[in-house]
């Protein structure tokens, strides 16, 4: 009787293990690097404060790209990078910083007033 128990235990860990593994695969796809995202699929992701950027941003030819747990804007002119975290300690200096990339990219695309 408890060997049986124990070997249903077992199938059942088993079981849990397959589970976890097919979730983590899956959160590793919705994660994955190199995801062009379009400014709806972030919109729950950041602050208010650093989506309306992210607008302004992609409105004068910055793309964005998923990368983990973050975001990276990419300059148009291909020499620049910028990342954008999700949950930033404050959204408004985070904003700001972004902003401040953003200008200072060789370019400037129109950004620096």
């Amino acid at each position: 009787m408890v060997t049986v128990w124990i070997a249903s235990r077992l199938l059942e860990d088993e079981r849990e293990r397959e589970r976890a593994k097919v979730l983590a695969g899956w959160v590793a796809i919705c994660m994955a690097k190199g995801e062009w995202v379009d400014p709806s699929g972030v919109r729950r992701e950041v602050p208010d404060v650093i989506y309306e950027l992210l607008l302004e941003a992609l409105e004068r030819g910055w793309r964005l790209r998923r990368e983990g747990h973050k975001f990276r804007l990419y300059c148009p002119c291909g020499k620049g990078t910028i990342r954008v975290d999700g949950t930033p300690r404050s959204p408004e200096w985070a904003a700001r910083r972004i902003r401040r990339d953003m200008a200072r990219c060789p370019d400037r695309h129109d950004l620096d007033r």
